[in-house]
């Protein structure tokens, strides 16, 4: 008799837990070639970590991995930190909770993807070469192009490498 109240508090803090925390389905793929085709993804729900899992890019356009995780059954604060390469990535939002909520979150950094794009290098092309990159950067690193800036800041993945998007 003395664990009864001692019992009935146990069963009421679990039918609470219950009423305020539900599940949903997160999906992470990871989109990052060359050194970031492997990343740590962490992922927390109002700053209580929910998933942990490395994912290395499977070179398909919708590889997805899932998992079922424990969130609350209201709005909460869903951030993201993916860890590759020596780089730390975050990114967050807030998510309303629905009965099916399927979080998508992809990784998706190609490094020195834009730089060779640049429509500025062509004015400094004497006609078609395979030496493209090679003639880019000389460019860039003798600061002959103006809008340089615009073009080398995708050495590193930023927060907009981050896609999450959310489906309820």
């Amino acid at each position: 008799m003395k664990h009864v109240p001692i019992l009935i508090v146990v069963i009421a803090l679990i039918c609470c837990d219950r009423k305020t925390n539900s599940t949903a389905q997160v999906f992470l793929s990871n989109h990052s070639f060359e050194v970031f085709d492997e990343s740590l993804f962490k992922v927390f729900a109002n700053d209580e970590l929910i998933l942990m899992d490395s994912v290395k890019n499977q070179y398909l356009s919708f590889h997805w991995r899932d998992s079922v995780v424990r969130v609350p059954k209201n709005d909460f604060k869903l951030r993201v930190i993916i860890n590759s390469n020596g780089y730390e990535v975050e990114r967050d939002t807030i998510v309303s909770y629905s009965d099916s909520l399927r979080i998508f979150i992809t990784f998706n950094f190609s490094p020195n993807r834009k730089r060779y794009r640049n429509s500025e290098i062509y004015k400094y092309l004497p006609r078609e070469t395979s030496r493209l990159k090679e003639i880019a950067d000389s460019l860039y690193a003798n600061n002959v192009l103006k809008n340089a800036s615009e073009y080398l800041n995708d050495t590193i993945p930023l927060r907009n490498s981050i896609d999450i998007s959310v489906q309820r």
